[in-house]
């Protein structure tokens, strides 16, 4: 039997690896957000961050009649990926090595306005764009996996304070997402197939906020799943309804969900110039059909962040900690065992393919270091250095064929990340 150990699924997901900092989550879309850790559940730290993470921090706009800012990002990205098979269909494959993908984006990663129509409203509209690339070259050994995605997240936003201790707010979202891929694909001998897909989502978030006391504030969030049903797949069918091996190359659609979000945070201020924030927030990845398929887990995320402020000028930094949601390291499968995927008939080596070449959601650690300067009463230049250490997931097993033939498959994949984030926010 051939190892038809391509999946279809390669690089078609809403999973930014130029931002895969949380599963396949960024930290935060502005600066002011990504300086503090990603924190951001109790306290305002800009337009988009707010509605994102908990809209009811918008009754913390400060009391001009609004507030509009724009956000760019410089992307570093070193990804690195391994494969070792020995199987008689991969003789005189270069394998064994590891390949590089370094990606290098500029790019606008959040847009926004409020505006304070009274005292005790505030409506905001805002926009986060994503992008990811990845590129290994014609290396049959890794798959020769080549992706380029965006993704665009529209939200309105309103926050109403219910008296001077309580906010409650809540933000609709659209999601678009886009993905142009290609690979080395067993069904087609090795021959590269290229295929775009896209699809579109909606969800909602909701959040509270209570001022405990002049120096401690608490929030709450929770945000809905954001399902999208990606179009134009390839064949993900490894196998036939009979085991027996798929040589087609077909199209079809699947579903995949972003997370539900349920968080809380708090702000203290220790003095006037110094101010810490703590942030905890679980990601239910398991309550997607898909993700739970591929063994992932539910994530719980830590942040912290610090600000200390002297006159114009304010000094940051952070830390974000989220275990990967999918085991490190797995060993001992029979690669060539079926699995059941949305009606779509896989094999374990599929799936360990896709948690190392495709979805390296590796990172756990975030450190983070800002700042933001008042040039005016009117505008403030906010700036944000991340920085993700080098992790990696191995997934390894045996190939054993019916004609009695045994193989073994070993991959590894490793992931490293440097941002930059830029904010420009103008109060008006």
């Amino acid at each position: 039997m051939r190892c038809l150990y391509l999946s279809a699924f390669i690089g078609c997901f809403v999973a930014d690896l130029a931002l895969a900092e949380n599963g396949s989550l960024p930290i935060g879309s502005s600066a002011a957000s990504r300086a503090l850790g990603g924190t951001g559940i109790a306290a305002f730290t800009g337009v988009v961050d707010g509605e994102y993470k908990n809209p009811a921090t918008l009754s913390q706009l400060p009391k001009a009649s609004g507030q509009a800012e724009l956000s760019l990002g410089f992307f570093s990205v070193d990804a690195q990926a391994q494969q070792k098979v020995t199987n008689p269909v991969l003789q005189g494959d270069d394998t064994g090595r590891y390949r590089s993908s370094a990606t290098r984006l500029v790019a606008p990663t959040a847009i926004g306005v409020a505006y304070r129509v009274t005292e005790d409203l505030a409506l905001a509209l805002g926009a986060s764009a994503f992008g990811s690339q990845l590129d290994y070259g014609d290396h049959r050994g890794v798959s020769g996996v080549k992706r380029t995605t965006s993704q665009i997240n529209l939200m309105l936003g309103a926050s109403y304070q219910l008296c001077p201790e309580v906010s409650m707010g809540a933000t609709l979202i659209g999601q678009s997402f886009a993905s142009k891929s290609s690979l080395l694909y067993s069904k087609a001998q090795f021959a590269r197939t290229e295929w775009s897909s896209s699809g579109k989502a909606g969800s909602a978030a909701i959040g509270a906020l209570y001022s405990v006391t002049p120096m401690l504030t608490v929030g709450l969030s929770y945000m809905l799943p954001k399902t999208t049903k990606l179009k134009g797949f390839l064949d993900a069918d490894t196998y036939n309804a009979d085991y027996s091996p798929n040589t087609e190359v077909n199209h079809s659609d699947l579903k995949v969900s972003d997370p539900k979000e349920i968080g809380i945070g708090t702000q203290l201020r220790l003095t006037t110039e110094w101010t810490v924030l703590a942030d905890f927030k679980r990601l239910l990845w398991a309550s997607d059909a898909f993700y739970k398929d591929l063994g992932w887990r539910d994530q719980n995320i830590y942040a912290v962040g610090s600000a200390y402020t002297r006159g114009a000028h304010t000094w940051k930094a952070g830390y974000n900690y989220a275990k990967m949601p999918m085991p490190k390291s797995l060993s001992g499968d029979n690669g060539l065992e079926p699995v059941r995927i949305q009606g779509h008939l896989l094999s374990k080596l599929n799936v360990a393919i896709l948690n190392t070449l495709v979805l390296p959601a590796t990172s756990e650690q975030s450190f983070t270091l800002g700042s933001s300067h008042a040039l005016s009463d009117s505008v403030t230049v906010n700036t944000a250095l991340v920085y993700n250490p080098p992790s990696s997931v191995t997934r390894s097993g045996v190939l054993q064929e019916p004609t009695g033939a045994v193989g073994s498959y070993n991959y590894e994949a490793k992931l490293s990340l440097t941002a930059l984030t830029l904010d420009a926010t103008v109060k008006f």
